[in-house]
């Protein structure tokens, strides 16, 4: 057992190609990738454009390496980000999605910034799943440049997506 950030970190994701890597969170979507021989930490999280609002980051905001490139991260907050070079650099994949203030028909609370959940086909590359707290999966097959939502029928309508997987 090592430690691999400080606070009450969640959701890390270790380098297939070198477990000595190790992608690491904490609230907010504070994203940093730590090495544990140097024990170099460097903070990675992904920023936007000066004139776009800011991320709305989910407690335990979802990150994966991709099966396909050790390389490539995938981290969300409101939006799908993908980093090519560990973290060192980040391209937006999907901005906002619209959805309902959670928070409004729930009777208040915390607030629910979207995306809860990612996942990336183990033989496909292209195909990205996102799962969000507002009843919707959203499935991009061309890496990104178009979506589609998942046929739901017979499930609620503002189902919350907390875990997805792609088979």
């Amino acid at each position: 057992w090592f430690i691999t950030v400080f606070a009450d970190g969640h959701q890390p994701a270790v380098d297939p190609t070198n477990p000595d890597i190790v992608y690491s969170e904490w609230q907010e979507g504070n994203l940093v990738r730590y090495d544990r021989p140097t024990g170099e930490i460097v903070y990675i999280q992904p920023q936007p454009e000066a004139n776009e609002e800011a991320d709305r980051w989910n407690w335990d905001a979802p990150i994966l390496i991709s099966p396909h490139d050790p390389a490539r991260l995938y981290y969300a907050s409101h939006r799908v980000w993908r980093s090519d070079d560990r973290g060192d650099s980040w391209e937006l994949v999907r901005g906002l999605w619209d959805h309902p203030d959670r928070k409004e028909w729930m009777g208040g609370g915390a607030d629910w910034p979207g995306i809860h959940s990612l996942a990336v086909h183990p033989t496909d590359g292209d195909r990205l799943t996102v799962g969000v707290s507002c009843g919707g999966i959203w499935v991009t097959e061309d890496g990104g440049a178009t979506w589609r939502t998942a046929d739901l029928t017979g499930f609620p309508e503002l189902l919350f997506v907390n875990e997805i997987f792609q088979s």
